[in-house]
């Protein structure tokens, strides 16, 4: 490969990383085998909204408000109990999900 080429792939896996929001401290975000799954039970709303498909700010918010009135979500499917998280919103997010 030329170098302008390695060059510019570089640029693109450090812009995507740049991207990612990794805390080693807490293990919020992690590498799962080749699926980025994110905690959802320790993820600030940015972080849901940056790493989950379909849930901006206002739906991370609403996940992260229902967490810290009910408490952690036992499994995927109670987010079903978030006002605007849907079945099919789960479902979509399913591999990208873990818990503490």
């Amino acid at each position: 490969m030329n170098f302008s080429f390695r060059l510019i792939i570089l640029l693109f896996l450090c812009s995507f990383l740049g991207s990612v929001s990794v805390s080693a401290e807490d293990n919020t975000v992690v590498m799962d085998a080749t699926v980025l799954r994110i905690d959802i039970n320790k993820a600030s709303s940015v972080q849901l909204a940056n790493h989950l498909l379909g849930i901006g700010m206002i739906k991370a918010a609403a996940i992260v408000e229902h967490r810290s009135k009910h408490g952690d979500f036992h499994s995927i499917d109670e987010l079903t109990t978030v006002q605007g998280v849907g079945a099919a919103l789960v479902e979509k997010n399913r591999d990208k999900i873990r818990f503490n």
